[in-house]
């Protein structure tokens, strides 16, 4: 999430106590994940829809996670990487 509110913080706490770091960007804030997440074969409906660019934000092992994008791009099916999430990605934006 990137939010143009001034956080100073370096990192915050959410309700659940979970941590989340907050990296300065110019003058914007982005929050990130506390937990590595990625939606894996979730972006197979939307590369069939035409969509053909993404952002990836690799973590420690970004080869593998390129890796990983590169065979759902060549229409295979893969396994999330362990300790990853989808987050709340079946969930609707309230």
């Amino acid at each position: 999430m990137t939010t143009c509110y001034k956080l100073d913080e370096e990192e915050i706490t959410d309700a659940l106590g979970y941590k989340f770091q907050v990296q300065k960007e110019a003058d914007k804030r982005v929050i990130l994940n506390s937990i590595p997440h990625g939606t894996y074969n979730k972006i197979t409906p939307l590369i069939k829809s035409g969509v053909k660019e993404f952002i990836v934000y690799p973590d420690d092992d970004s080869a593998e996670t390129v890796r990983r994008y590169k065979k759902i791009f060549e229409g295979e099916t893969v396994s999330p990487m362990k300790n990853h999430t989808l987050g709340r990605y079946g969930e609707g934006v309230y």
